[in-house]
């Protein structure tokens, strides 16, 4: 009987021994694989951030010979040329009837203000010397974002501020105009 008992209390000790042994090998391959895979998606995700993100605007210093930005005058004159946003009268002045509108379109400083409907704001300065939208940390944004004929309307007026709401995006616009380049904020 006690050798019976022996082997098998052998038997569970072996299989016992054995798979802790093959479960440290195991653990150990899983775990480096795995740190091999995240170590590729943080590379994968960076390069595609980093490509897709856009350009800071160096800091600007006044110059002397007053060269504008070509890419933006060049884009101008397509604009104007194919007449999409020549008549500064297309700019919405107020919410369309039918719900959500899917063109940002001007509200009132009391409609920024208020809580209903619940919209983000985000607060953008339009440099006019330089043609450029931007925003708070001087990254250049995408003028379509809160409308071309819009943007064109707060060129054209005396006006400093514009507000604009873009209910597709779900954000309320505050754009400063500002009339020549401060050299940073």
């Amino acid at each position: 009987m006690k050798t019976v008992a022996g082997y098998i209390l052998c038997v569970i000790s072996g299989a016992a021994i054995s798979s802790a042994i093959t479960y440290v090998v195991c653990k150990k391959k899983i775990q480096g694989e795995a740190d091999k895979e995240v170590d590729e998606m943080r590379k994968y995700v960076s390069e595609t951030l980093n490509s897709s993100k856009p350009k800071d605007i160096p800091e600007r210093k006044i110059q002397e010979n007053k060269t504008k930005n070509t890419d933006y005058v060049d884009y101008s004159k397509i604009i104007k040329e194919n007449e999409y946003s020549s008549d500064t009268d297309k700019a919405e002045t107020q919410a369309p009837d039918d719900g959500i509108s899917d063109l940002p379109y001007i509200i009132t400083e009391d409609d920024w203000a208020s809580v209903t409907p619940v919209m983000d704001k985000v607060e953008l300065d339009y440099l006019v010397e330089d043609g450029l939208l931007v925003d708070v940390h001087n990254n250049v944004e995408d003028p379509v974002v809160v409308g071309n004929g819009n943007l064109q309307y707060l060129i054209d007026s005396a006006e400093d501020i514009l507000y604009v709401r873009n209910e597709r995006l779900g954000i309320d616009y505050l754009i400063n105009k500002i009339p020549a380049s401060t050299g940073g904020k």
